[in-house]
């Protein structure tokens, strides 16, 4: 009865310690390490990658076309001759590289205006 007892007590130590130790989870910088993790990559252009509620960006370089399509993709209006998208989230902008701003003026592009109605444009610009 006393090894019952003592197996018991060691079997119920054992899942004490268990239930405390701390699991330690892995830092995720980037798009690459995010999807190593084993979350999955979103259909969007760039791809996007979420963890922990938090948004990574697949880095593209080389296409020429990165901004509009991404701002397309975003459901944007892609201003191609001032290279602006109109009316994307401040994390899409900034995941495309852009320049996000949340209330830019109507008339921004139009200096000859003469009348401009007040109202905040989302607008993320590139250069």
């Amino acid at each position: 009865m006393k090894y019952i007892l003592l197996i018991g007590i060691m079997m119920l130590s054992l899942l004490a310690y268990g239930c405390t130790e701390t699991i330690e989870e892995d830092v995720i910088t980037n798009y690459e390490e995010c999807i190593a993790a084993g979350n999955p990559s979103l259909e969007s252009y760039p791809a996007l990658c979420v963890h922990n509620n938090e948004t990574f960006f697949e880095e593209i370089t080389d296409d020429p076309f990165l901004n509009e399509r991404g701002c397309v993709d975003a459901s944007g209006t892609w201003l191609s001759e001032f290279n602006e998208c109109e009316y994307i989230s401040e994390e899409t902008c900034e995941g495309l590289g852009g320049i996000f701003s949340e209330c830019a003026s109507a008339c921004r592009n139009d200096p000859a205006a003469e009348i401009c109605t007040m109202q905040c444009v989302q607008v993320c610009s590139f250069e």
